[in-house]
């Protein structure tokens, strides 16, 4: 995509938190495999970003996409977890950063 790349990175580690919370796994399960992605990212190339802006691209993405979707598609434990989404993105966004997560 042409936008920046926090929003994919954050829509993946979104994504890697909400599969972690359908499983019974806190949020964080993946933290080492985020980090991992991140320094790839970085090594190949990619310019460093902001920890701020990646914790608000993640939220943006647990409230908007997934907190949406737990609720509007109901499929099998997705309502369950909806709120769960929504208090972690709001913990993100409070603390601007993914490692109180």
């Amino acid at each position: 995509r042409l936008g920046h790349p926090a929003f994919d990175l954050g829509g993946w580690i979104a994504d890697s938190m909400y599969y972690a919370l359908l499983d019974g796994r806190p949020p964080h399960t993946d933290r080492a495999m985020w980090q991992g992605l991140m320094q790839g990212y970085v090594s190949a190339g990619g310019r460093s970003i902001d920890p701020q802006t990646l914790a608000w691209a993640t939220a943006w993405h647990l409230f908007c996409q997934r907190a949406r979707r737990c609720v509007c598609n109901i499929k099998p434990g997705r309502p369950a977890i909806a709120s769960q989404i929504v208090r972690l993105a709001a913990s993100i966004l409070q603390s601007r950063s993914l490692e109180s997560v």
